[in-house]
């Protein structure tokens, strides 16, 4: 999933060269460094330190289960999640983020995301606009219960240990 979303980004980049794009790895990650070669000008990846600058200067954000997508909702960005993984993923429902998103924020198919980026960066992005369902927030990082920490915990547990 993630190398054809690299190339749906790629695509987009060399369609529109005035729009810039950051790619952040996650640190300690092992990636192939040969899928980050050849890349247009204005897709700029980075390797280490924290996401939270490059957060603070996006419109979208584009991440599948991780908890930059909360980063993401709690900054009000607008969210776009690659979702056409789940045709051949044996990755189960439960081993997800909770999100409770919009149909809009999932592209389900390469053509849909990239149909679905090109509409993201298009809209206006109103500042005072509440753009995600704030349910993954309340769920994960609010605390009615007292559980929120065992549940994010439970989660970060669970993908630490998933293997591809």
């Amino acid at each position: 999933m993630h190398k054809k979303t690299l190339r749906i980004l790629k695509k987009f980049a060399i369609k529109n060269p005035e729009i810039l794009i950051s790619i952040k790895t996650k640190t300690g990650d092992l990636y192939d460094k040969k899928q980050y070669l050849h890349l247009p000008k204005n897709i700029k990846v980075h390797h280490s330190g924290t996401g939270h600058k490059l957060l603070e200067n996006s419109k979208i954000i584009i991440a599948w289960n991780t908890t930059s997508i909360l980063e993401g909702i709690a900054s009000n960005r607008l969210i776009l999640l690659p979702y056409f993984h789940k045709k051949s993923s044996n990755l189960k429902k439960r081993d997800e983020l909770i999100l409770k998103l919009k149909n809009k924020n999932y592209g389900y198919s390469e053509n849909d995301f990239y149909k679905k980026l090109n509409y993201f960066v298009k809209k206006k992005y109103i500042i005072n606009k509440v753009y995600n369902n704030q349910y993954s927030l309340k769920y994960y990082l609010g605390n009615e219960d007292n559980k929120a920490n065992l549940r994010l915990n439970n989660f970060i547990q669970k993908n630490l240990s998933y293997k591809d």
